[in-house]
């Protein structure tokens, strides 16, 4: 099979003009995004991406959008907030990085529904039930009960889709995402999340929650990291272990559910992913934080799109995969 690096000259300029084309959606970066970053989001060609907002509560919620509009304000040339598919093609179009809000834990809504309309009004599209652990929403993936959706969950499910807030459930437990999928009336997302035949990891998705997915419109992230990629050691991990996983999803449930999730941590101090490890496993994160070399930065995201082309798929599936399904699952959600 034919790898990125052995494109001839022809395919290797076709590649470069699909990237250029695309409307490319990173569905988690949780990178420190100071303004040289935002500068190589741009020059990577990504139009858009759901930073890691912070906040175990209400008021740490609040505080870390109000320092993304502190950005906005400081960079209103090169950023703006994505509350629209709209604003996600205006990007493109300006030449712009566009910003999805979206937090990690559904702790933030602190047991009253009605703040979750206040979190919309101030710019918030996504929200993931639980980040590994559980939350007052539903059980995360180290929950050894895999109780589900709590009755604040359900409520959440019915409040955001009326909202019109997308609900990702990478991080969340078999029975949480199973249950959320069925009671959910609009499709749904695995942000960021490999498939669980090909690696078996907690945090991967099984065949069973991947068609679940599918059947009900949502898009799956494939996510970067070498703990989620192969059981190879990391330093034998190249660009094809991430592409077998789309393969196999492609071959699961067709290109139109699929994305990219990448969850660079570019800038930031990895000490933070030590302690994650520490507090939930060497099981999940057998290598924290780290990426094969052919894409362990956002510089080098065009070497997807030219194993994408070295694999055969066609341009109108790539387009889908580097940006347009996400795109199509935000239109049809966000109100």
């Amino acid at each position: 099979m034919k790898i990125f690096s052995e494109l001839n000259a022809k395919e290797n300029e076709k590649a470069l003009a699909i990237h250029s084309e695309a409307i490319i959606i990173d569905g988690s970066n949780p990178s420190l995004w100071t303004d040289q970053y935002i500068q190589k989001m741009l020059n990577a060609g990504v139009t858009a991406a759901v930073p890691a907002l912070g906040g175990r509560n209400f008021s740490e919620a609040v505080r870390s959008m109000y320092e993304w509009y502190l950005k906005f304000d400081s960079n209103p040339n090169k950023l703006l907030l994505a509350t629209s598919a709209q604003n996600i093609r205006q990007a493109k179009k300006e030449e712009k990085h566009a910003i999805i809000f979206g937090f990690h834990s559904g702790d933030i809504i602190e047991d009253d529904i009605h703040l979750l309309s206040i979190f919309h009004r101030l710019g918030l599209r996504i929200l993931q039930f639980a980040a590994n652990r559980a939350t007052i929403l539903g059980d995360g993936v180290v929950e050894l009960r895999n109780a589900g959706l709590s009755d604040l969950g359900f409520e959440a499910v019915k409040e955001m889709n009326a909202l019109g807030i997308l609900i990702d459930l990478s991080h969340c437990g078999i029975a949480t995402s199973m249950e959320t999928i069925e009671a959910s009336k609009d499709p749904v997302v695995f942000s960021h999340s490999n498939v669980r035949s090909i690696v078996d990891n907690p945090r991967n998705k099984t065949d069973e929650q991947i068609k679940a997915l599918a059947e009900k419109g949502g898009v799956m992230g494939v996510l970067f990291s070498s703990s989620f990629l192969s059981t190879k050691l990391p330093e034998k991990q190249t660009l094809g272990d991430l592409l077998n996983h789309i393969d196999y999803i492609v071959n699961l449930v067709g290109a139109d559910h699929i994305g990219l999730g990448s969850d660079f941590s570019e800038g930031r101090d990895l000490s933070h992913m030590r302690k994650i490890v520490d507090r939930e496993g060497k099981k999940i994160w057998p290598w924290a934080g780290i990426k094969p070399k052919d894409i362990d930065t956002v510089s080098k995201l065009p070497n997807i799109t030219k194993g994408l082309v070295a694999r055969g798929y066609s341009d109108q599936e790539i387009k889908k995969i580097l940006g347009g399904n996400f795109l199509r699952v935000y239109e049809r959600v966000w109100k």
